[in-house]
């Protein structure tokens, strides 16, 4: 749930930004479909660097089953 928050929060800002691009310099569509493209590439990146830092992080603790022993005391 918390992926899909960040990615809806990041693309309709960068929308609203194109969207006030097209109407400050009469533009459209342009400002907004260049927003909706960096919204959607950042919002994907942001998801998938913490989606590789969670896998990452399962794979150690499967690894090192010692250190999930630490961790509940």
């Amino acid at each position: 749930m918390e992926y899909a928050i960040q990615l809806l929060v990041t693309l309709l800002l960068f929308l609203y930004a194109g969207y006030w691009v097209d109407q400050k310099y009469r533009t459209a569509p342009w400002g907004t479909l260049g927003g909706l493209l960096v919204g959607m590439l950042l919002g994907l990146g942001m998801m998938y660097k913490k989606s590789a830092y969670a896998m990452e992080a399962r794979k150690k603790r499967k690894q090192d089953p010692q250190s999930q022993k630490d961790e509940e005391k």
